[in-house]
C-alpha cells in the first residue's frame, strides 16, 4: 500500500495557478501543455523529430542557443 498527501500533490501541481489568483484574482484556465511562466516551454517539430524545450530564465536560453549554433 503506498500512502499518499492527495492535498500536497494538488498544491505542488497547481502551485503557479494558486500563486496567480492570490495576487490578482485571475481564475485560471486551461492551457494545453503550455507552461504558465516558462517560454519556450514545449515539443517542436525539426526536420527529422521533436525535441522538447523548457529553458526556465535568460541564461539557460542564451547556453541553449549557443549549443545548437543559433
Amino acid at each position: 500500500m503506498v500512502d499518499v498527501a492527495m492535498l500536497d500533490g494538488q498544491v505542488a501541481v497547481l502551485e503557479n495557478a494558486i500563486a496567480r489568483y492570490a495576487i490578482n484574482g485571475e481564475i485560471p484556465g486551461p492551457i494545453g501543455s503550455r507552461h504558465p511562466s516558462i517560454t519556450p516551454f514545449g515539443g517542436f517539430k525539426t526536420k527529422d523529430s521533436w525535441v522538447i524545450i523548457a529553458c526556465g530564465n535568460q541564461v539557460i536560453w542564451e547556453r541553449f542557443c549557443k549549443v545548437v549554433n543559433r
